[in-house]
């Protein structure tokens, strides 16, 4: 029971500091985040209605400590009291300044509240850290279990110790510095405007100078407390803990490098958590070290209350605990959104749960639920406008893992997700399942088929255009009956079945020498598609299938890829394409290189004018976007894409923007590149500046696409990657490259199903989905000939409303 209590004070403490830890932050960056009267109410406003919310975290650990380990609480009192007060003094103090500062008027007394709410919350987090410090190096505790200290001493970490000494000002700073970078994080996510901006500006270098405090102050509590580290070695929790943080740690820098602001925030919280519970797990059972000698140390079992205590402790605890949650919910739920300079003093959170949508409010029209058009919509959430979302297809796919479905690794619900169910908290969304053939740019209405009406106007007021690709066979479009491409889910099923039909229908052939031509699989195409797909089959051969079949070695099937290009992966350096070329022929791929197809048929293709005998083509080669270029009749380059402006827009249409693949932009010189990337920043650009137009502020700077570098997987345990001027290949590679993909896909649920296959595959070689499932159409399909148009701002056809 007593390490159960301990375990149950501990989270009330990581709750506590990890909520209330970036109100501190927060304030400790006040005047460096807002440099006016009204940018700094919009700090306080941002952080001063959850203020009792973290409080409540606050009294209830003081609470349990003093019911669970009265003995601790009495020593604590009597040797730290000059420290407590402090402490007691400065939450008094912020307190009065966050109720005072945020409604006085008078610009004088406003200044001098503000500076004392600084001032607190600096004091606190510094006297926080220095506690931290005293907690892990330990106090001068006497046979008694009493002590005393001074404010400094002879600053040394052992004997008769004092408050402050080298190692716990380090703590003090690490702390500071943590919890300033902890609410610059959050201020990010509840601020708009300048002080967003420079809260983002701020959070970029605080967590950078995060990183050598942490290893700093880490090698000092080595120094300091050796036997502490030998014992957390051989303590599981403390591993746990380790994983939270380097976890959360690739969470946050995903987030920052991604613009995603929660998923950053997610990230803060949890490196904080992490660390104060490892912190804690080190500790136990020993909740305060002695400096004078080992046996004076206050241990959990012996300071803790009577068993008759505890018991009632514990039937009183749950209902505490379940009323703080409660609370902590309805506050949470009540304050959503982002405090704004443009809304007064009672109105500076939009309340969630009120109806805004009104008669008129601007639409905003979506088209395309890929990377672009979700980013967008997300990017749109706490407009006050109407978003639609258009989409054919009722889910989001994750293109980049759509050969692992092909290639039986992963199932199809394990890399695409429900739009409704992703966009399902945005209550501004509305998602149509429809698709839209043709935009009239001067009435602003898209035209939009379903399943039961066609030619359906659907007006706009801004128009996002992220319509992504579609196959491009180079002006042979008969080869696309006998070489289907890997665009979509549908695709990918059909690859499968083709692929699984090959190896059942040669285990069922009597003919031995038509063996060969039904295990001969050829792609065209050796990009990032092409090789990833011939080493994933090349791996299935090698692994799942090997032992499986009895009239037929899978070993002899023969993967041959093809590209009229002289390298694979020509987008990488040389270097990392002719690694990726090694391993795939390690892997028995054939690469055939710098010969075009010239024809494809029923019973393979012809290369270089060498006929190669195929029951199984696969077309990883050309793309080709969407027509919204011949919808809007602008400008395009030679593959069709719009060719848009700086910011994004279409020229002489500063309502339509076009995303992703339907778009042609140069930067510095040289056009995008068709990947997710670009396709995510470009959506969440246009979002956000559609959402500052709509609110009157200031336009953004035009977009800048942001190159994290490339990552292509060839194989299993083998990968490449390019940063810059970094280029990475092997297994640490591949590890990268599945972290990176697990965190970019659309749910929770996804990430740990296909972190939880990938790990199972990669020990046993069994993969998720190896059906062949044939899907039939309708026989008898009739066209839609109703003609509907929507005239009214609110008016949404039956068919086509969600």
């Amino acid at each position: 029971m007593i390490a159960l209590w301990f375990g149950v004070i501990s989270l009330m403490m990581i709750a506590y500091v990890t909520l209330d830890g970036r109100n501190f932050g927060a304030g400790i960056l006040q005047w460096l985040v807002a440099k006016t009267p009204q940018e700094r109410r919009q700090v306080v406003a941002a952080i001063g209605p959850l203020w009792s919310w973290h409080e409540v975290w606050l009294v209830a650990f003081g609470g349990a400590l003093f019911a669970v380990f009265p003995r601790l609480m009495g020593s604590a009192f009597a040797g730290y009291y000059l420290a407590l007060m402090l402490i007691l003094w400065a939450l008094i103090l912020r307190g009065i300044s966050l109720e005072i500062g945020g409604h006085i008027n008078d610009r004088l007394w406003q200044g001098f509240w503000d500076f004392v709410f600084v001032v607190a919350n600096f004091l606190l987090a510094l006297l926080f850290g220095a506690a931290s410090g005293n907690l892990e190096r330990g106090v001068p505790l006497d046979a008694n279990g009493d002590f005393s200290m001074a404010f400094f001493t002879n600053f040394k970490t052992h004997g008769n110790v004092g408050l402050l000494d080298w190692y716990t000002i380090s703590a003090a700073i690490f702390v500071t510095v943590l919890l300033a970078a902890h609410g610059a994080t959050y201020l990010t996510l509840k601020t708009e405007g300048p002080v967003h901006d420079r809260s983002a500006r701020c959070a970029k270098y605080l967590w950078r100078a995060v990183g050598p405090l942490f290893v700093a102050i880490s090698a000092e509590s080595w120094i300091v407390r050796p036997d502490l580290f030998q014992q957390a070695i051989y303590k599981p929790l403390c591993w746990v803990g380790l994983l939270l943080i380097a976890g959360s740690a690739l969470t946050l820098i995903s987030g920052m490098m991604s613009g995603r602001e929660t998923r950053a925030f997610i990230g803060s919280n949890g490196l904080l958590a992490g660390t104060l519970a490892t912190g804690a797990a080190a500790l136990f059972p020993v909740i305060l070290h002695s400096t004078l000698a080992p046996e004076y140390s206050l241990n959990a079992y012996t300071v803790a209350s009577s068993h008759n205590a505890l018991v009632l402790a514990s039937i009183w605890a749950p209902i505490g605990f379940a009323l703080a949650i409660a609370y902590s919910i309805f506050i949470s739920r009540r304050y959503t959104g982002r405090a704004s300079l443009n809304l007064n003093n009672q109105e500076l959170y939009e309340l969630k749960g009120e109806d805004t949508m009104n008669e008129h409010l601007p639409r905003i029209v979506i088209v395309g639920g890929g990377f672009g058009g979700l980013a967008a919509a997300k990017a749109l959430r706490l407009s006050q406008a109407e978003v639609v979302l258009i989409d054919r297809t009722n889910h989001h796919v994750f293109q980049p893992l759509l050969y692992q479905v092909a290639t039986s690794v992963l199932a199809p619900g394990q890399i695409s997700a429900p739009i409704r169910g992703i966009l399902g908290k945005q209550t501004n969304t509305t998602v149509i399942l429809g698709e839209v053939t043709g935009v009239n740019k001067e009435q602003r209405y898209v035209i939009a088929n379903s399943s039961d009406r066609s030619q359906v106007h659907i007006p706009y007021d801004y128009l996002v255009l992220a319509t992504g690709q579609r196959h491009s066979y180079f002006g042979h479009d008969e080869f696309e009956r006998f070489a289907p491409g890997l665009k979509s889910l549908a695709d990918a099923v059909g690859i499968r079945n083709r692929v699984l039909q090959a190896f059942e229908q040669a285990e069922a052939e009597e003919d031995p020498s038509r063996h060969a031509d039904l295990l001969t699989f050829v792609l065209v195409g050796a990009g990032p598609t092409g090789a990833e797909m011939a080493a994933a089959l090349a791996v299935m051969v090698r692994t799942t299938l090997r032992s499986e079949f009895r009239r037929i070695d899978p070993l002899s099937a023969r993967i041959v890829l093809v590209d009229m290009a002289n390298r694979v992966l020509g987008t990488f350096a040389e270097d990392l394409s002719e690694a990726a070329k090694s391993h795939l022929e390690e892997l028995g791929v054939e690469v055939r290189l710098g010969h075009g197809v010239d024809q494809i048929d029923e019973d393979g293709v012809i290369v270089g004018g060498e006929r190669i005998a195929s029951k199984t083509v696969i077309w990883t080669a050309g793309v080709a976007p969407s027509p919204a270029g011949k919808w809007l009749g602008v400008e395009t380059d030679r593959a069709g894409r719009v060719k848009i402006q700086p910011d994004l827009t279409v020229p002489g249409h500063p309502e339509i923007f076009a995303v992703g693949d339907t778009a042609s932009l140069q930067q510095d010189g040289r056009p995008l590149p068709g990947v997710a990337q670009v396709a995510m920043q470009g959506g969440r650009y246009a979002g956000r500046l559609i959402a500052r137009r709509l609110s009157g502020k200031a336009a953004l700077p035009p977009f800048r696409y942001f190159d994290k570098g490339n990552m292509a997987v060839v194989g299993r345990g083998f990968a490449i990657m390019q940063s810059g001027k970094i280029h990475l290949k092997g297994f640490f590679a591949w590890l990268a490259w599945a972290l990176i993909h697990i965190q970019f896909l659309a749910t929770a649920n996804l990430r740990i199903s296909v972190f939880v296959q990938w790990i199972w595959t990669f020990l046993t070689g069994q993969r998720g989905s190896r059906l062949i499932v044939n899907h039939h159409a309708p026989a008898n399909e009739t066209k839609p000939e109703a003609l509907a148009v929507i005239k009214e701002r609110k008016e949404m056809p039956a068919a086509l409303s969600s």
